[in-house]
């Protein structure tokens, strides 16, 4: 099964993908274009965003040096 997402043209170019949209973004549309992907790759970019999100908001009240 496959996904359609837009994608970062620059992220594209150099096949690192870190961020997925299931609609294009209304800032600059001209960056961004319709892609089909596996699901399975497309789950594991939410998921590795996701845990970001989650370490950054783990460390947010937290000094430099106490960073996990």
């Amino acid at each position: 099964m496959k996904a359609l997402v837009w994608v970062k043209i620059e992220e594209l170019e150099t096949s690192h993908i870190t961020d997925v949209h299931s609609k294009c973004p209304r800032k600059g549309p001209a960056d961004y274009v319709h892609v089909s992907m596996e699901v399975d790759e497309y789950i594991r970019i939410q998921e590795e965003a996701k845990a970001v999100w989650l370490k950054e908001q783990h460390n947010r009240n937290r000094q430099p040096k106490d960073w996990k």
